[in-house]
């Protein structure tokens, strides 16, 4: 599940400091700047920023300084990470001497230090972030926006120290910023309350936990309303804390809260109320009641999937219009094991092979829909969720299949499980293939090779800026038609450039082509009689000690 964090990105636009300058170009390309940003349209907002900073422009060194780190901002919101940092250290270049306490640098400090932290650069990002906080400190005479900032960028830097379990460091930034929020009125309490709570949750101090939930809840509601989007993702890490100290009806009563929120807020096809159904299902998945697990997994499938209604537990969706690739996966595989844990309690054989039947075709959709996220442009949370969970996906199906065969020891049930080991294996070399720049940088122009990457990062950004916007209580529908506009315009671009790879480097397609499986029966025709192949699948992770280890022999 996705962690509450207080993040915030600044921008730095420039038009109250420059008044007297309206009748400037540069001026007006701040104007143009700020309308396409407001919209949603960072691709224009990039290039009207791009032109700011023409030699032929002249323009000041203010204007060049929030022009990049304005550029840093929309490529931290693009994703494309190294490209942001490149710009931010430019905006600090062009910072003149006299203003090393200024705003802008502390922005651009802090700006930087955020990325550190997504990269998991944690020591970095600490040093970005305390040399960020004492510039803001010896500003004179700061207004209220710089207190602000300094009580986010307090958040923001005990999350770093969360992130690395140094937990009592982090209480104390935490305490400083609602300290500080306090003093001032500042809004957004309550997420440095919520930050102290899942602090003592790890100190594993529970009623002080207890005392913050609290705490953020109510804050939560008095600043924003009962209804408030934000709630949702309080009530689940909530629920969490009160499974993990026993109270599982109150557990449950704060799920179905985060549903009813959900419901209200986004009706009943939406990824939140998935969500929230399928964490349901999780609470009673672990009390061993699987049949209202299932019940509630199946809920959460028809909450993701446009098309599909069917309460039925042995019927799945098409994996072709869900609203969110990495939704219905997670809940395939909720479903998928629910299936198998159901089947292990059932006495009538007939039942059990079919319900442990369908859990194995519910895994292999989940396979598929594996198969269609890593091939379409998947964003960085999809390739760190595919990179996490991937191979562990493949050993669940090949298990479930080892189960089905003990029922029923059909030959195809046999290939089928080495089937699966094989696409496993298959998924590891196409995964090396398409991140070898050795290989592209042999065949392929370095032109078509950066259009690809701004492609793939671009569309992988927009996609999220959908999602994003989707979660918000009354999205804007004017950014999320740019934004699917401008999707469908790259992916025929990413189309194009695809084709043109194809033809200048086909021994690229060609590699890609070979990775496909073999099936048993040619591998077999290609034996000697006196050879045999073993070939395994192991997994990654230890479950009391040990790895499950399956092993095959193919022999003529």
């Amino acid at each position: 599940m996705k962690r509450i964090i207080s993040i915030i990105v600044f921008v730095s636009i420039v038009l109250s400091d420059f008044i007297f300058a309206q009748k400037t170009d540069t001026y007006n390309f701040f104007l143009k700047f700020n309308e396409f940003y407001k919209s949603g349209d960072l691709i224009n907002a990039e290039e009207v920023l791009l032109s700011v900073l023409d030699p032929k422009n002249n323009a000041s060194k203010e204007y060049i300084v929030a022009a990049y780190n304005n550029l840093g901002i929309i490529n931290h919101h693009l994703g494309k990470y190294k490209e942001a940092l490149e710009y931010y250290n430019l905006a600090e270049i062009h910072i003149s001497n006299k203003k090393q306490y200024s705003r802008e640098l502390a922005d651009i400090y802090i700006n930087r230090a955020i990325i550190y932290g997504i990269q998991k650069s944690y020591t970095t990002a600490i040093d970005y972030f305390e040399k960020g906080i004492r510039i803001y400190q010896k500003i004179e005479n700061p207004d209220k926006s710089v207190i602000y900032s300094i009580s986010t960028a307090y958040i923001d830097i005990g999350i770093i120290y969360y992130e690395v379990k140094d937990y009592q460091t982090a209480l104390k930034l935490f305490g400083k910023s609602s300290m500080l929020k306090t003093k001032y009125r500042l809004p957004e309490i309550a997420f440095a309350y919520l930050n102290i709570a899942k602090t003592y949750v790890k100190t594993g101090d529970s009623k002080k936990a207890e005392e913050f939930y609290q705490k953020s809840i109510s804050q939560f509601k008095n600043e924003f309303g009962n209804e408030y989007y934000r709630l949702i993702d309080v009530y689940f890490d909530y629920s969490l804390f009160l499974r993990s100290v026993g109270r599982n009806e109150e557990s449950l009563q704060t799920l179905r809260k985060a549903l009813s929120i959900c419901q209200k807020n986004y009706g009943e096809k939406h990824t939140l109320v998935s969500l929230s159904y399928k964490l349901i299902g999780d609470h009673y998945q672990y009390q061993d009641s699987y049949d209202s697990a299932l019940c509630y997994y199946q809920k959460s499938l028809i909450a993701v999937v446009k098309d599909f209604n069917n309460p039925d537990i042995f019927s799945n969706p098409s994996i072709d219009s869900s609203l969110f690739n990495i939704r219905l996966l997670d809940n395939l595989k909720s479903k998928a094991r629910a299936l198998e844990l159901l089947a292990g309690n059932q006495n009538d054989p007939e039942m059990k092979l079919k319900t442990i039947g369908k859990s194995l075709e519910t895994l292999e959709l989940a396979l598929k829909l594996i198969d269609n996220i890593r091939n379409n442009y998947p964003s960085e949370e999809s390739r760190i969720y595919l990179a996490e969970n991937e191979k562990e996906t493949y050993i669940s199906a090949a298990r479930i299949a080892a189960q089905l065969y003990t029922l029923s020891p059909d030959s195809s049930v046999k290939y089928k499980i080495y089937g699966i080991a094989q696409r496993a294996k298959a998924a590891v070399l196409r995964n090396e293939i398409t991140g070898n720049e050795l290989l592209y940088s042999a065949g392929i122009p370095d032109s078509l090779r950066k259009m690809q990457i701004r492609l793939t990062e671009n569309i992988a950004a927009y996609n999220n800026l959908i999602l994003e916007e989707t979660r918000k209580t009354n999205p804007d529908s004017s950014k999320i038609s740019l934004w699917k506009d401008a999707l469908f315009d790259m992916n025929r671009e990413k189309e194009k450039v695809s084709d043109e790879i194809g033809k200048v480097f086909p021994q690229y397609y060609d590699l890609i082509r070979k990775t496909e499986p073999v099936s048993p029966d040619i591998i077999q025709k290609q034996l000697n009689k006196d050879e045999t192949i073993v070939d395994y699948l192991l997994s990654n992770q230890y479950s009391d000690g040990k790895r499950k280890l399956y092993i095959f022999l193919i022999a003529r």
